[in-house]
């Protein structure tokens, strides 16, 4: 996904100041919920491009405020909150490298992901070879995630399968959050989304609506 330009903070800024309130009673019934819904989550994703756009901490600094910002943005809870043990979902899951070297993932998810941070502007291949490394070890998750607080790359590691590399930035979020929205949400909850060959939903439903105007003009 290419980088857009342009003053999105600003433009995110003047969506969040018109936010709307959460209250229940405020909240529209029938279909005005689906596009509540799909403006409350613009205006989110909005707010945290604005905000991490800002950062200038370094890596161990940030990489859990950014990932519990993200699950924030998602309605999802931290791995703190859904795994307070660890055992299936973890910061800092450590992991055996190939040839025997100690290393861990910064979030860890069985049968989901693992995630690796890298400092801004950092080389997010370094990154992706480095989880390569010790996928084994972390039960071989059907996704991987490099990410440098602005710069997002989903790799799909699926068995039998080509890889297929999902980017996007935070100014993408900002303008246009439908499908970094998407992607996150099947990297955190459904996985099988972004498995290649898997046609999405916008596709399916297009692809039903094709067939119904072609048995219509064949009645005809």
């Amino acid at each position: 996904m290419a980088r857009r330009t342009g003053s999105y903070l600003s433009s995110s800024l003047e969506l969040i100041s018109a936010r709307p309130t959460r209250s229940r009673s405020l909240r529209p019934e029938g279909n005005g919920a689906t596009l509540w819904a799909a403006t409350l989550s613009a205006v989110d994703a909005a707010q945290f491009a604005a905000k991490w756009a800002r950062n200038t901490r370094p890596e161990k600094a940030a990489a859990q405020s950014h990932f519990n910002d993200l699950c924030a943005l998602m309605g999802m809870p931290t791995p703190n909150e859904a795994d307070p043990d660890g055992e299936w979902y973890a910061f800092e899951k450590g992991a055996k490298k190939l040839g025997g070297e100690d290393g861990f993932a910064d979030v860890w998810k069985r049968g989901f992901f693992a995630w690796e941070y890298k400092g801004k502007k950092k080389d997010l291949a370094a990154a992706y070879e480095q989880l390569n490394r010790y996928r084994e070890d972390l039960d071989n998750p059907p996704l991987l995630v490099v990410c440098d607080m602005d710069r997002f790359e989903v790799h799909t590691n699926f068995t039998n399968t080509k890889s297929q590399t999902y980017p996007f930035c935070l100014a993408d979020l900002a303008a246009a959050p439908a499908e970094p929205l998407r992607i996150l949400r099947a990297v955190m909850s459904r996985p099988e989304d972004l498995r290649p060959g898997v046609a999405t939903r916008e596709e399916i439903t297009a692809k039903v609506a094709g067939k119904f105007a072609e048995t219509a003009r064949q009645l005809q």
